[in-house]
């Protein structure tokens, strides 16, 4: 299999090559061209490489949200700690759809009562 820097090594020499011969330019700079196709690969290991790839992405990020919503657990009052019963370890293993609808459920009451009770002391 080429490597990623070959291919582009490649790509870089065939389209100077093919510039040189269409437009007679003695040195043609192609450090955009790799700079976009290198942001494309970028973009596409961020945010998957097709649709399951995409959904595993945003399942990670609704995880690292709602993980990081655990950690006020521990600060807010008792009357909302409920929302802390279930194991973060099972928050994990729920779907997409649950796991974005906890946080837009419950986001804003956490961060809200949280600001509350550091206020308050």
């Amino acid at each position: 299999m080429l490597s990623w820097k070959r291919v582009m090594l490649s790509l870089s020499c065939i389209l100077r090559a093919f510039l040189r011969a269409l437009l007679g330019v003695v040195r043609i700079d192609v450090a955009v061209v790799i700079v976009d196709v290198a942001a494309d690969q970028r973009n596409l290991d961020r945010h998957g490489h097709d649709y399951q790839g995409r959904a595993n992405k945003l399942k990670d990020v609704a995880f690292r949200e709602i993980t990081h919503l655990y950690t006020f657990a521990e600060a807010v009052p008792e009357d909302i700690r409920w929302l802390f019963q279930t194991p973060l370890e099972e928050c994990m293993h729920w779907p997409l759809f649950r796991q974005r609808a906890w946080i837009s459920n419950w986001e804003n009451i956490i961060k809200k009562e949280y600001a509350t009770q550091m206020e308050t002391g």
